[in-house]
């Protein structure tokens, strides 16, 4: 065998190699959302209805109940989306080990896969409420109406858990608007910890973990206050008008000022301010 196909034998034989590690260590760093993709398959779980699997641990009397939860979920999240768009794919645990099996557990009742495509939104025992699966859908909902790419490299995690937390009750009971707000602003104006969370040290998720459940709390709740100032001004309509603008490559921050902006002009009043 000559030198030039030893060494274009050995090259291939190194790409196949390669590539077949390249795929193995891929699945397990994806394994959690291998899992997701192939939930139709898993016997474990049982269709509830189109897009809701359901543990099969979970009693059978609980189902209707769970249906009722999800209408409820849907119709919170419409109550700042408007009609839903993302595709989404709900998988109801009955345990938290069958929840470590699609997710890492970062203590929280549920989370979302957000991939390019459909999104994926896991939920323990305990997470089964119409807060909990609204927060998870405004997360799937902005994500269709940006791309996935975009929202992961433009949108500051303060927006989109700001936006979110607007529909979620566990932190805040009164309904969207500026009762809403007021009651984010006092909650952080008592702990006296409004200095400590600066927008700027709350751009990615990881930052609203670095300390303790309280210091995470507290930053979800700084989330909601911003969003909550904002969008009591600008509306529904207002948030619709902010994707508009950042479809067209707009600069997030420009945008949501620009937008403030323009309500602020039309109001002609002031943004209610943090006592």
């Amino acid at each position: 065998m000559s030198r030039k196909k030893f060494a274009v034998r050995w090259v291939f034989r190194g790409i196949l190699t390669g590539g077949g590690l390249a795929l193995v260590l891929s699945f397990f760093i994806f394994q959690n959302l291998v899992n997701c993709w192939l939930i139709p398959h898993n016997r474990h779980f049982v269709l509830l209805e189109p897009g809701v699997y359901v543990s099969r641990g979970m009693p059978r009397s609980l189902y209707s109940s769970v249906e009722e939860v999800l209408e409820d979920a849907h119709r919170q999240a419409s109550l700042l989306w408007g009609a839903l768009e993302a595709p989404v794919v709900m998988i109801l645990c009955a345990t938290d080990e069958e929840f470590s099996q699609f997710g890492k557990d970062l203590g929280t009742p549920a989370l979302v896969h957000l991939g390019p495509g459909t999104s994926y939104i896991i939920v323990k025992p305990d997470g089964v409420s119409a807060d909990v699966i609204g927060h998870e859908l405004s997360h799937a909902e902005l994500k269709t109406r940006l791309g996935w790419w975009y929202r992961m490299q433009s949108i500051p995690a303060w927006f989109d858990e700001g936006l979110a937390v607007l529909l979620d009750g566990r932190f805040v009971e009164e309904p969207l608007g500026q009762l809403k707000s007021v009651e984010f602003s006092e909650t952080l104006t008592m702990t006296t910890l409004d200095s400590l969370f600066p927008l700027e040290n709350l751009q990615k998720i990881k930052q609203f973990y670095k300390e303790d459940q309280l210091y995470t709390y507290l930053a979800y709740v700084r989330s909601g206050q911003e969003v909550s100032r904002w969008f009591t001004l600008v509306g529904k309509s207002g948030l619709e008008e902010l994707i508009a603008r950042l479809k067209t490559g707009e600069a997030f921050d420009q945008a949501y000022q620009g937008v403030m902006d323009r309500y602020l002009s039309l109001q002609n009043q002031k943004l209610p301010e943090i006592p």
